[in-house]
């Protein structure tokens, strides 16, 4: 189970990478044409900007996820800081519970808000579904659950020096 576990984690990772890098050159090459349209040309194209705000979307919980692996996401150490040994190892392994729990309520609230939304389209970026836009929630809280999965058996992708809180 944690092998699998692992190498799930693992090739999500490296899809979540290419998914992320894909973004945000969409992004970048959406406003620059979107800059050069309006100022140069004189011609504002409407939807490069509802288009830039759903990819920033995309990239907040796509990037999550990549941050879960390596430990980048503020934590608060000031509870488990203050113990040792089994307590402290008890203390961390309910916060990661405690993360787990929430990124399952994220998945499933997510999946029902996808659903709910999936007949609203958006007038200005292509009559789109607003599903598409939506749908980053419920996968990134999946890619989240997975790289948890994963810290949880097998630890950080980078080692983690204990937060030294004074």
């Amino acid at each position: 189970m944690k092998q699998i576990i692992i190498y799930a984690a693992d090739v999500a990772d490296r899809i979540t990478k290419i998914g992320v890098v894909l973004l945000l050159t969409a992004m970048v090459a959406i406003i620059t044409w979107e800059v050069i349209c309006r100022y140069v040309l004189k011609i504002p194209m409407v939807w490069a900007e509802q288009l830039a705000s759903y990819t920033m979307v995309w990239l907040a919980f796509l990037s999550a996820a990549i941050a879960f692996r390596q430990g980048a996401h503020i934590g608060m150490t000031i509870l488990s800081s203050r113990f040792s040994g089994w307590l402290k190892k008890l203390v961390t392994n309910l916060s990661h519970l405690l993360i787990l729990f929430f990124l399952v309520f994220l998945l499933w609230w997510g999946i029902v808000h996808t659903s709910d939304v999936r007949s609203q389209t958006s007038p200005v970026v292509f009559n789109i579904s607003m599903m598409w836009p939506y749908l980053a929630i419920p996968c990134g809280a999946l890619l989240m659950i997975i790289q948890e999965l994963k810290v949880i058996f097998d630890g950080y992708e980078t080692v983690q020096e204990d937060a030294v809180t004074e």
